[in-house]
Order: structure tokens, then C-alpha cells, then sequence
């Protein structure tokens, strides 16, 4: 159903329902001007009060407790639109996801044309993902708020859609079913964490899930053989069957000038309950760096909440950063909270070496 509301004369607004028995959900809105400029407000700031309005009306409440209530936005004036992306989960999130101009070329009229069509295109098949989810969330029952919901358990809205995965099993690949898993918390309160606790449906069996937008695969990999790291069950796109060590599929990011370039990806690790921290933590916790070194890789972020104990041994939970040696590089925006092994600003974009992973060793265990 779509829906057109009309404020003033120089802006139209649109848009788009999903309709259900109990409420209508905002899958995509227009705000579109003629002009922008002068006494115009922000086309883009319009939208997103439009929609945040939508969202915060009654008949919607119990559905801001089952999901985030994901929304397109489309918003603009004269020659240039914009598309984003928006979410609630502890308040209400708007992400420019790309701007286009909708104008006539001067030259490359064709090339311009199929970029749009392209663009336009892939908004299609988006919102019909959009509406698919929906019909799953919809499907798990009642809209209505729940006003006797348990306040120490986290709302769904903080959790993200993927639920499925592939399991790789080194030397066979991919299984050819899903293992299906629902979220049940998150290691802490942050809500922009991106690791999440996760139980396998009509199981007891439990898993860690995290998105990324690099990873140590071959690193996480070697120390799974040592038992030195729980086992990584999948890394690769969000469908949960793109696993980047297939070979046909190639989805890990690239290194090009000291940035990381690729698609967000999922990963999936076994749970392990971890253990009190031994007395000879320290001696543990080097055993397993120098086991990584050995095979040529360095950590880089080796601190107290990626390290824990069990079975005897240290087991590295983190290798965002890890990578080969010569090869794995610091991010950007390191904490300035941490003692780095060098100045924050020098670091970044750097090589990770092993003497900074036995520095951060040492300041692990600092008495």
C-alpha cells in the first residue's frame, strides 16, 4: 500500500506499508523537495523525524520489542537523492548508505542511466528482503507490548537478522544444511557490541557469533588445531553459505593501502565456558603467543577480554587483527585507554610486529 501525505507545497512525502492484521509497518519513506536552499529544511533530517514519528506511535510498540524495525529512507531535492538505511534498537539510528544524482548527464548518458537502474534495482530486491523479514517476524506471534517482559534480558532489537549458517568442517568444506540459531544475549551491555551469545535451535548447544569487517581465519584457524582457540565453525557473508575458505568464493577483504576493503562478514566459533584464571596464567598465555609466532602470525590485540583459560590451557577468543606476519596491519581509532606499544597516532596503519604482542603480554600481567 502506498501511502502519500502532502505538508507543504514544495515537499511530497511517501510511503510504503506493510500491512498486517494488527499494524501497518514502514518499509521505505520519501521525502523529496524541489529546491533545497533558503529557508528549506534538511530533506534528510525530515525523513528521519517522518519516520521516527511513525515508529514511536502506539500500534508499533510491540514490534520495537521483537525487532529493530529496519526502514529505508529516500530523501532529497532537485537533481540529488539519497538512500538510508534506519534502525532502533536503544535509539533511533539513520545511516547514509549512498547519494545519487537523478539529473541528465552531459556525457555518458548510458553509462549514468544503467548506474541508476542498478541502483534502483538493488533498493527493489532490498525491500523485498525487508518484507520477508518482516513476515518471519511477524510469523513468531503477537505485536502487542509486553509489559511483564523481563528488563535484564535484552530486547531483540539489539540483536541482528542473520540466524542461519553452513558449518565448514576443514578438508570437506561447507555442509549442505543450515544450522539454524536464535540469539538469547550479548557478552555486555554496549549496544554497539557486535558479539553475541547464540543457542542452536532444538538444541543445547551454544555458539559465538560476531561481525566483522576483517578477520584472521588461517590464524583462528591453527590455533583451533592446537587447542588454543574454540573452533571456527564459519566466516564469510551474511547469508551464512558463503564461507571465504571455499574457494570459489574469495569474499575476504583485501589489503590495499594499509586498509582493510571487503564485505561485513559473520563469524561463528564454538562456546567454551571458561575457567578461573590459573596461577601460571602468564606462562599460558605466552605458550600460545609463541605457538602463534611460530607459525608466522602476530595477535595485535592481545588484552584481558581476548584471552581466557580452559582445559589447561590460554585460548585466544579475538583475531579480528591477527594475520600473517609483514601482512596484518592495526586499524584505525585505537583506544587511547590502552597501553599501546607505541604512541596511539603512530601505530595506526602500522604493521603488527611480535615483539608489540610480548609488549601487550607483559602489560597483561602487570602487577
Amino acid at each position: 500500500m502506498n501511502q502519500a501525505i502532502s505538508r507543504r507545497p514544495s515537499a511530497s512525502c511517501g510511503i510504503v506499508f506493510k500491512q498486517t492484521a494488527s499494524c501497518n509497518v514502514p518499509l521505505i519513506l520519501l521525502e523529496y523537495k524541489r529546491a533545497i536552499g533558503g529557508r528549506e529544511s534538511n530533506p534528510l533530517l525530515q525523513a528521519a523525524y517522518s519516520l521516527r514519528e511513525i515508529l514511536f506511535k502506539g500500534e508499533l510498540s510491540g514490534l520495537l520489542e521483537k525487532c529493530g524495525c529496519p526502514s529505508f529512507l529516500l530523501a532529497g531535492g532537485g537533481n540529488r537523492l539519497s538512500i538510508l538505511g534506519a534502525i532502533h534498537t536503544d535509539k533511533f539510528i539513520v545511516q547514509q548508505l549512498t547519494d545519487i544524482y537523478i539529473g541528465e548527464a552531459t556525457t555518458h548518458e548510458d553509462t549514468h542511466i544503467f548506474h541508476l537502474a542498478k541502483v534502483f534495482t538493488s533498493l527493489r530486491r532490498a525491500r523485498a528482503t525487508l518484507d520477508e523479514y518482516y513476515d518471519g517476524i511477524l510469523h513468531q506471534g503477537t505485536t502487542s507490548a509486553n509489559p511483564q517482559r523481563n528488563p535484564l534480558i535484552p530486547r531483540r532489537c539489539f540483536f541482528p537478522y542473520p540466524t542461519k549458517f553452513k558449518e565448514y568442517r576443514v578438508g570437506t568444506g561447507a555442509g549442505s544444511q543450515f544450522t539454524e540459531f536464535k540469539y538469547i544475549d550479548l557478552p555486555d551491555a554496549d549496544p554497539a557490541n557486535v558479539t553475541f551469545f547464540v543457542q542452536v535451535k532444538l538444541s543445547d548447544r551454544k555458539l559465538v557469533v560476531k561481525f566483522v569487517d576483517r578477520y584472521g581465519v588461517e590464524a583462528h584457524e591453527f590455533m583451533a588445531k592446537a587447542g588454543m582457540a574454540p573452533q571456527l565453525l564459519y566466516c564469510g557473508l551474511l547469508d551464512g553459505e558463503n564461507d571465504l575458505r571455499n574457494g570459489e568464493v574469495r569474499v575476504q577483504g583485501k589489503l590495499k593501502h594499509g586498509l582493510y576493503v571487503g564485505p561485513l562478514r559473520m563469524v561463528v566459533m564454538e562456546h567454551v565456558e571458561p575457567e578461573k584464571r590459573p596461577i601460571d596464567a602468564r606462562e599460558k598465555t605466552r605458550e600460545a603467543i609463541e605457538e602463534l609466532h611460530s607459525a608466522g602470525f602476530v595477535f595485535g590485540d592481545l588484552r584481558e577480554p581476548n584471552v581466557m583459560f580452559s582445559g589447561g590451557k590460554a585460548l585466544l577468543i579475538d583475531f579480528d587483527w591477527a594475520g600473517k606476519v609483514g601482512e596484518a596491519r592495526y586499524p584505525r581509532g585505537l583506544s587511547t585507554k590502552v597501553k599501546w606499544p607505541e604512541e596511539v597516532e603512530s601505530l595506526e596503519r602500522k604493521l603488527i610486529e611480535t615483539d608489540h604482542d610480548l609488549f601487550m603480554l607483559d602489560q597483561l600481567f602487570v602487577e
